[in-house]
């Protein structure tokens, strides 16, 4: 069953529902009438609860649940570059390639793509990887996906399981799926990240971090 979910990560995860983060699904996007090609763990504690959610948004759409699922170890936080969760980029490559493919008319034509991290994360554990740092790779991922693809329509999810004690932390279901907002994130990790540096006559300074996801100008 894996590691259980701390009061630290339930913190962290309502902190993230109250900046906007982490958000209600909602059930009339993306465009579900031809399939999506989620890209989950192959996790099969957590598998059937994502899936079966999935399945329901879909009949509440009125569609068939055409899913075309890409699983490996990790999910969607193994597209990004990453020698923890994506050791030689061989998931991340792998991931790519699939999901160009599965768009093709003469593969499957499922062009709608929906990214899925989920904590907690048994491979995220072993390497190291916090739940912080989950969203992250998993808000990289997105960007990596749209930057190969930018004509399919990506959106990332994040599935929580709160474990047995569920109701302790006030949840009325031990497993949820929230909508998560890359541009809340990219928001909320931009102001944190800002710090203050020393300048001629105690001015501040501009630092320009660059990375495969994001500019962030720190002032």
């Amino acid at each position: 069953m894996g590691s259980p979910i701390t009061e630290e990560d339930v913190a962290f995860i309502r902190h993230l529902k109250a900046l906007g983060i982490l958000l209600p699904v909602d059930p009339t996007k993306p465009d579900y009438s031809n399939g999506i090609t989620p890209v989950i763990c192959a996790d099969g504690d957590q598998r059937k609860d994502i899936e079966g959610h999935l399945e329901g948004l879909m009949r509440k759409a009125g569609c068939n649940e055409r899913l075309h699922a890409l699983k490996l170890n990790g999910g969607a936080a193994s597209i990004a570059l990453d020698d923890r969760m994506n050791p030689g980029d061989h998931k991340g490559q792998s991931f790519l390639m699939d999901i160009g493919g599965t768009s093709l008319p003469d593969v499957k034509g499922i062009r709608t793509v929906g990214l899925y991290g989920h904590w907690p994360c048994g491979l995220a554990l072993l390497v190291g990887v916090s739940l912080e740092e989950c969203f992250e790779l998993l808000m990289r991922g997105e960007t990596r996906v749209k930057d190969h693809y930018p004509d399919l329509p990506v959106d990332s999810y994040f599935h929580v399981d709160f474990g047995p004690s569920y109701k302790e932390f006030g949840k009325k279901r031990q497993k949820m799926t929230y909508f998560a907002s890359h541009r809340a994130w990219r928001a909320w990790t931009a102001e944190k990240n800002r710090i203050r540096l020393p300048g001629e006559n105690g001015a501040g300074s501009t630092m320009r971090i660059e990375s495969d996801s994001v500019t962030t100008v720190i002032m």
